[in-house]
């Protein structure tokens, strides 16, 4: 029974033991559940704190940032990185006044875009919000608007910027915020979840940001007022700078004009002319040097007194209008009258006088400069006596002239014998006399002169002109074959005569012979030239038939005969045979007035030749030309035209002026139609009808008929008096 009792004992204990058992698994099981509880509160507080280590870190490097800079974009920019990817908001903004007069600048950074699209911080303008700006300046820390009905106040305002729900801090100081900060979630639009903007952890991240930022934009803003106190500061030393250096410019220019004005003082009072001024009322207040030697009274005598002192009868009107010209401002130059000296004697003047003005600009005076004519006017008076002359013999000129074209145009081509210089012309006389007679000539001159062209013009004027010229030039043929050359020679007559050969006598039989260099002749061929000239009969070299010689005999020389004849060259008998009619060329330095001629005529020769066209001639080559003294004569002329027309390239011909080196002896002294002030008055006047007719000489608007002469005279008038007429031409 015991046992009974034993055994049933045992299953109620053991019942007992497995319910406490199972309570205390129970309890077991309960503190595991509450320690995990605790541990995943522990794990959640953890996270926690990481967020807010993690907030505090990137809050001290922000902070480190933006005491780094001053500029306000980039604060704004690390700020809203800041609250997107630390305080993990989806979007913010910061508004800054700043814009127009009612309007926000926004700089936002949008959490929805990617790291590599983001924009980072953009500016665009939003309306001023009156309500908004009035709360946060009534002292409110800040305003959380979520979306429903109650917050119809900023719905439009919420609308603007996107968010579901959105808290508004103001920076700085409340009364005068310097900007406002946004940040916000779009709620159920989120791509992500965001911490939410209302609880006291997302405060105290904004409320810490508010305070750092508001702080750097009070720098900022003290920075930037310093900045613009320095800028300030800086304008207004250079300010003060720039008008110390205006004060001593002035300085400078003041000092400038009391020393000018003492040197124009000196300067008035040493002119020569006679400066003096006077008031309206014809008082004279200033007198100088020069008026006193011009109209001999002193300063001390004139001055305050009328200018009528000075004015002849007769001239008081004319005081008059001169001085209600200059009341009305006008300026009067070169004003010609005539003042009464001293002495009671009449000078001419030119006046020029200009209004005196004062401080105010109004016309208190006139200041008058008298120049003393005398001397000019007697000039014109000395130029117009001599140009009434000149018109006195105008038409005798004209008359002239007529007759001189007439023979320029037979002689200046006469025989290929250009000119029509007087020189020239006297020479023509003597050819147009002895041409037709049977007489022998005796033709001197220098080399280059033009002999063999009056030869050839004796004959074709003579009554042998049909017959045959023959020309020899006598030092070309040396002196054992000069007789063989003139008279011919037999077969036989010397070693290499082959055959009988007639010579230049009998080859100019009933014509004329023409002996170029004949001061080159040998003795021997010098007595039998002689007897032809004596008997008019030669023998041929080996001959001993006598031969008739029916020839008319021309002779030249560039040697001095009578020289040659003292010293025995040349017979004298031969001389006075040969020089039955001498004829003197002219060199080219005695018919300078030739030259233009010539040279018209040697180009129009070579550049036909030469297939050029030559339509001008430089101003400079004629000059050049006629100031060369040409030792060559026309023969150097004619070289130095044919080798310019073959080197020159354009239609204007001029001439190299290293191929015209005159020699210092040949240079020869100007020669000037008039003298003394006669000349300069003349060339004057002759640049005055230039400059009128603007360089043009001939024509009925030239210089020519203005001054009533003719272009050839003007022309020769220019050349002598050295005027550059091309100065005149415009450009």
């Amino acid at each position: 029974m015991m046992h009974d009792r034993i055994v049933d004992a045992v299953p109620h204990k053991a019942a007992e033991e497995l319910t406490k058992a199972q309570q205390e698994k129970q309890e077991l099981a309960q503190q595991v559940k509450q320690l995990i509880k605790s541990e995943s509160k522990l794990y959640e507080i953890q996270e926690e704190l990481d967020v807010q280590l993690k907030e505090y870190k990137d809050l001290l490097e922000l902070s480190k940032k933006l005491s780094t800079t001053f500029d306000i974009r980039k604060i704004f920019k690390y700020t809203l990185e800041y609250i997107i990817y630390t305080l993990q908001y989806e979007r913010a903004l910061i508004l800054q006044p700043g814009g127009p007069a009612d309007s926000f600048i926004v700089r936002a950074f949008d959490g929805y875009y990617s790291e590599k699209e983001k924009r980072g911080v953009e500016s665009l303008a939003l309306n001023h919000d009156d309500s908004l700006l009035s709360l946060l300046q009534a002292g409110a820390e800040y305003l959380v608007c979520q979306a429903g009905p109650e917050r119809k106040l900023f719905d439009e305002y919420r609308a603007k910027l996107q968010l579901d729900e959105y808290l508004i801090c103001a920076l700085g100081s409340y009364s005068q915020p310097l900007a406002l900060l946004i940040v916000g979630n779009s709620g159920e639009n989120a791509m992500f979840h965001r911490r939410v903007i209302y609880n006291d952890g997302a405060l105290l991240g904004i409320g810490n940001l508010v305070g750092l930022l508001s702080s750097s934009l009070e720098n900022h803003a003290s920075y930037t007022s310093m900045e613009k106190a320095l800028e300030q500061e800086r304008l207004a030393q250079e300010a003060v700078r720039a008008l110390y250096a205006e004060l001593e410019k002035k300085n400078d220019e003041l000092k400038m004009a009391l020393e000018m004005k003492s040197h124009l003082a000196a300067i008035v009072q040493s002119a020569d002319d006679a400066i003096s001024s006077k008031d309206l009322n014809g008082i004279i207040q200033t007198w100088n040097m020069g008026a006193e030697k011009i109209f001999g009274y002193t300063a001390e005598e004139i001055v305050g007194r009328h200018i009528s002192i000075l004015v002849p009868p007769g001239h008081a009107d004319e005081i008059l209008q001169i001085i209600k010209r200059i009341s009305l401002g006008e300026h009067i130059e070169r004003y010609e009258t005539v003042r009464m000296r001293k002495d009671g004697t009449l000078i001419p003047v030119s006046l020029t006088l200009s209004p005196i003005k004062d401080g105010s600009g109004s016309i208190v005076g006139v200041s008058v400069i008298a120049h003393d004519i005398t001397a000019r006017k007697a000039a014109e008076d000395a130029l117009q006596n001599a140009f009434d002359e000149i018109k006195k013999l105008k038409d005798q000129f004209y008359k002239e002239n007529l007759v001189l074209r007439e023979e320029i145009d037979k002689a200046s081509m006469f025989e290929e014998i250009v000119g029509a210089s007087p020189a020239l012309k006297a020479v023509l006389a003597r050819v147009a006399k002895v041409a037709p007679t049977d007489s022998t000539v005796f033709i001197t001159g220098e080399t280059g002169t033009g002999k063999e062209l009056v030869a050839r013009a004796i004959h074709k004027r003579s009554q042998r002109s049909s017959q045959a010229f023959v020309s020899v030039n006598c030092s070309s043929i040396p002196a054992t074959l000069v007789a063989s050359e003139l008279f011919g020679h037999e077969k036989g007559a010397f070693t290499g005569a082959f055959q009988r050969r007639l010579g230049r006598f009998e080859l100019a039989e009933g014509g004329t012979i023409f002996l170029d260099e004949i001061g080159e002749l040998p003795g021997d061929t010098q007595i039998a030239l002689l007897r032809v000239l004596q008997e008019h009969e030669f023998e041929r070299v080996g001959g001993n038939q006598a031969i008739r010689a029916n020839v008319r005999v021309i002779a030249a020389t560039n040697r001095d005969m009578k020289a040659a004849i003292e010293a025995g060259i040349f017979r004298s008998d031969l001389f006075y045979r040969l020089n039955v009619f001498p004829i003197e060329m002219p060199s080219l330095r005695e018919r300078k007035e030739d030259i233009p001629i010539l040279v018209e005529y040697f180009i129009a020769r070579y550049a036909g030749k030469a297939g050029k066209k030559i339509r001008g001639i430089s101003r400079k080559t004629l000059d050049m030309f006629q100031s060369y003294p040409w030792p060559g004569n026309i023969r150097e002329l004619q070289n130095v035209i044919e080798r310019s027309v073959i080197l020159c390239d354009t239609e204007s011909f001029s001439v190299d002026q290293s191929w015209l080196v005159p020699e210092s002896n040949q240079t020869e002294p100007a020669i000037l139609p008039l003298s003394g002030i006669l000349v300069t008055q003349e060339k004057e006047m002759i640049e005055s009808a230039l400059a009128e007719s603007r360089g043009r000489v001939s024509g009925s608007f030239g210089a020519a008929a203005k001054l009533g002469m003719p272009p050839s005279t003007l022309e020769s008038k220019i050349r002598s008096l050295k005027i550059n007429k091309h100065r005149f031409k415009p450009v």
